[in-house]
């Protein structure tokens, strides 16, 4: 059993592979909807939508997504899903980018793209949670 601690870059390191992974979800989430949907109904729900009655800011995004692998975007039920799918894809370039690359640039770079990119991702949340709360 190793017992040694691991530092923060290690860490952002090994985070980007959970990261790309939830990304492929994602991505696939239109063809493993429709499954999940048939199997467990009432799971399969969105969680904010059953609990407030009101959509969240995501509502829509799976079927929207689903369109857009289909070639027909013409009519999005959320504006913010073109936006959100071209963020998901460039996310998911960036990671493995630095899945391949992290660990052969300099360790301030590596700091810099870091931090920035965690700073960025709580700017995404804190948006997404203000966008929650005002369609409360």
């Amino acid at each position: 059993m190793c017992s040694r601690k691991l530092n923060f870059l290690e860490i952002y390191f090994y985070l980007n592979y959970a990261i790309a992974g939830y990304i492929i979800y994602i991505l696939l989430l239109p063809f493993i909807s429709p499954v999940m949907n048939r199997l467990l109904p009432d799971l399969w729900q969105c969680a904010f939508l059953r609990i407030t009655g009101k959509p969240c800011p995501l509502c829509g995004f799976t079927r929207d997504l689903s369109s857009v692998f289909k070639g027909d975007s013409a009519v999005l039920i959320n504006p913010a899903s073109i936006f959100i799918i071209f963020f998901v894809i460039l996310n998911f370039i960036y990671r493995v980018g630095v899945i391949a690359f992290f660990k052969k640039v300099p360790k301030r770079i590596q700091k810099i793209s870091a931090y920035a990119d965690l700073l960025t991702h709580a700017a995404i949340i804190i948006l997404l949670l203000i966008s929650a709360v005002r369609r409360m």
